[in-house]
């Protein structure tokens, strides 16, 4: 829940694209955290496989996730990709997607 942390290490043209379908950019996900709105509780990931591509990272993993939004509590087991990209040294999440698995 610490939104101050968060928000360096999300890339301004963010594309964040939840398991439920829904499409965020970094703004509206940071905003729906702040409100707590959307609440991780937990996030364990597992068998990472990173993909190095220039100046771009890939992570492909499965996500145990325990969460509580708008429609209740979320328990769910996730594949996803996340798209780091190095800037002026430092890494940031430029897209995430996932689904359910």
């Amino acid at each position: 829940a610490d939104v101050a942390a968060l928000e360096p290490l999300l890339a301004p043209g963010l594309r964040y694209g939840h398991a439920n379908g829904v499409v965020e950019d970094g703004a509206a996900l940071l905003a729906r955290l702040r409100s707590g709105a959307l609440r991780y509780e937990r996030l364990d990931a597992r068998d990472l496989d990173v993909t190095f591509a220039g100046d771009a990272a890939l992570v492909r993993g499965i996500a145990d996730v325990r969460a509580k939004g708008p429609a209740g509590a979320i328990d769910a087991t996730l594949v996803y990709l996340a798209v780091y990209a190095q800037t002026d040294g430092r890494w940031q999440l430029v897209a995430y997607q996932s689904a359910a698995r």
